[in-house]
């Protein structure tokens, strides 16, 4: 079973060991690296810190041994410890790039899996993305039953107001779970367009996926 990591770690854990599979770095500019990427998640400032701190504790990242630019191990004048991921770091991530997402999916998880990418087994994406989709719609079915047994419910004892502003609520919740599908099923398509045109193993350039 792969490994997993709780989920208010998840985001700036993952990324970070992501990132650094991509290349060795400091935390100084994981952060930079994370925000350029990711944006829209707002990571605090030092959020590579401490997620470096909590892979270092598992074993999966370690200061690097190899000789590093000097650009990278100094900043502002003082010097940076750049890290790498460890054997078990790169398999911990390849399992979890190539898992499930949760259910009901999690915005963060899956937007770092599309935007931690690389060129191969873009298949795997695709049914990743298939799998979120379907959740959202079971959870948006759901949420349509809760609605229309709302409007048929009659003299409940919470009361009209009460009763039209829970329909009001669940209104915003329908609609944020239609952009949702919406949205997987436009990346879907133009990651089967990317699949189609190439033969053999296809994958998604970094920063290409549609955005939201």
């Amino acid at each position: 079973m792969a490994s997993t990591v709780q989920q208010s770690e998840m985001s700036a854990g993952e990324i970070v060991l992501g990132l650094l599979v991509e290349r060795p770095d400091t935390c100084y500019r994981l952060d930079k690296r994370m925000a350029e990427r990711l944006g829209s998640a707002q990571f605090s400032r030092g959020a590579a810190a401490g997620a470096v701190k909590r892979l270092q504790e598992r074993d999966l990242v370690r200061p690097s041994e190899r000789e590093e630019r000097a650009d990278l191990q100094v900043v502002d004048g003082r010097k940076k410890t750049v890290y790498e991921p460890t054997p078990a770091g790169v398999e911990h991530f390849r399992r979890w790039l190539r898992a499930s997402t949760q259910t009901p999916p999690v915005r963060e998880e899956l937007h770092a899996k599309i935007a931690l990418w690389g060129a191969e087994d873009l298949s795997r994406l695709i049914e990743i993305v298939r799998e979120a989709e379907m959740a959202c719609a079971q959870q948006l079915q759901a949420l349509g039953r809760r609605t229309r047994l709302e409007r048929e419910r009659e003299g409940a004892d919470a009361g009209e107001w009460a009763r039209t502003m829970g329909l009001l609520a669940m209104s915003g919740e329908v609609m944020w779970w239609d952009a949702r599908i919406k949205w997987l099923q436009d990346v879907r398509r133009y990651l089967e367009k990317q699949c189609n045109r190439q033969p053999g193993p296809a994958g998604l350039g970094r920063g290409q996926a549609p955005a939201r």
